[in-house]
């Protein structure tokens, strides 16, 4: 096995491994609360509401994703005023752009121009009906071969469908979040209505509705902040795939290399871009605005990332560096 395929084949371990530890803990924050509320309301005898309350919640959270990928993508372009770039204006950008579509057997996608508040990139959409946005002051200051390094990374992003992934995470987390507080206030409120029956308030010299208020409002932010944790987690990864992937589709990592580098000291001259939060995530450099950067953060450290394209293809002083097609 060529070691571009090993390294292939570590990717999507990693990726599935994520898959499955996300899996195990939506299921215990989406069956711990509606469980216990299923319980609460219909007991152990009737089961044909419980199953149809949590077939609902189940077809509630797929319809939500759907309508949020949905108007996610349009109203993310109309966000950023993006306009499209037409073939005439780029020729060059757009035939190679088509190339790369093509080795990573994508439709190619629309190219969009918008001010992103410093040289920056992203994708949304999914591989058959994709769109990628660079930023004028990207197309600005980098050179061509950077460019194409870019545009890379963010084809790979369709082709990966990550996309898609990461909108389903985030859709989950929201109804995670919108579960847990119902299941939290409901528990909270039960504990005061059989405090207040069973008038033993005084004699225990505990005040069990604050006590119940702090066990839960500690577990809420615990079992949110693991998923949120996990979801940043397979983001970072899904950065370095989508690195690799476009350094294997070019046939060379240098030029998403120096890429990297010119976006990272512009933004550390600049400042960090005026964007919001969702679309930052989106970019090839997101945002580090976070203390807790290393586990909160969308992306890697630039550095980082630099660090394993060259621990894969070489480094650009190696004599001996290797190609990045398989």
């Amino acid at each position: 096995m060529s070691q571009s395929a090993r390294h292939v084949g570590r990717d999507r371990a990693v990726s599935v491994g994520l898959y499955l530890r996300m899996g195990a803990v939506v299921a215990l924050l989406l069956g711990a609360p509606v469980g216990a509320i299923l319980y609460l309301l219909f007991g152990t005898h009737d089961v044909t509401n419980p199953v149809g309350v949590a077939g609902a919640v189940v077809v509630g959270t797929v319809a939500l994703g759907g309508v949020q990928y949905a108007f996610g993508v349009r109203s993310t372009l109309d966000g950023v005023d993006a306009a499209a770039i037409d073939a005439a204006d780029a020729p060059g950008l757009v035939a190679r752009v088509e190339r790369l579509a093509d080795e990573m057997d994508i439709a190619t996608p629309t190219l969009y121009v918008a001010s992103l508040g410093g040289p920056n990139a992203f994708a949304v959409g999914r591989r058959g009906s994709g769109a990628v946005v660079l930023s004028s002051e990207l197309l600005r200051e980098l050179d061509a071969d950077e460019v194409v390094g870019v545009a890379a990374h963010e084809l790979a992003h369709l082709r990966h469908r990550d996309s898609v992934l990461m909108t389903a995470a985030t859709t989950i987390r929201r109804v995670v979040v919108t579960l847990v507080t119902a299941a939290a206030a409901f528990a909270v409120l039960l504990a005061a209505v059989l405090v207040e029956g069973s008038n033993d308030r005084g004699r225990s010299g505990v005040d069990w509705e604050r006590t119940s208020a702090l066990l839960v409002g500690g577990a809420l932010v615990a079992t949110t902040n693991v998923y949120l944790l996990l979801t940043m987690a397979l983001s970072r990864h899904r950065e370095f795939a989508a690195d690799a992937a476009a350094a294997r589709a070019v046939g060379d990592h240098r030029g998403l290399v120096s890429a990297l580098k010119t976006i990272e000291t512009a933004a550390r001259r600049r400042g960090e871009p005026a964007t919001d939060s969702a679309t930052a995530a989106l970019c090839i450099r997101g945002s580090v605005r976070s203390r807790l950067a290393g586990l909160f953060a969308s992306h890697p450290p630039t550095a980082a990332r630099i660090h394993a394209l060259e621990r894969r293809f070489g480094t650009p002083d190696d004599a001996s560096v290797k190609s990045a097609t398989p």
